[in-house]
């Protein structure tokens, strides 16, 4: 498995979850979408790639409820987020 299979196998697993989660609040569901984004956030971490993947999921991403914060941390530490947002202001 390539490194950049990794993200999609994540997503794969985290997204089709997420609405299991929601009609089931079992921890053990919630450690592993919550160990999936942690591992998201470790693959982004200076990674053009893996954070275009992930902001192409974006709303997917915010539809998970039941660990807001970290989807919060993940979108805080993907740096093309901001990017994109200061190139948007810039012509406003």
């Amino acid at each position: 498995m390539a490194v950049l299979d990794v993200p999609c196998f994540v997503f794969d697993l985290l997204l089709p979850s997420s609405h299991h989660l929601q009609a089931s609040s079992a921890s053990h569901v919630t450690d592993v979408m919550s160990g999936c984004v942690r591992l998201l956030r470790a693959l982004a971490r200076d990674n053009d790639v893996i954070q275009r993947s992930i902001f192409d999921r974006f709303e997917a991403l915010l539809a998970i409820c039941a660990i807001h914060s970290d989807i919060a941390l993940l979108i805080r530490d993907v740096g093309l987020f901001a990017t994109l947002f200061t190139k948007f202001n810039k012509y406003m």
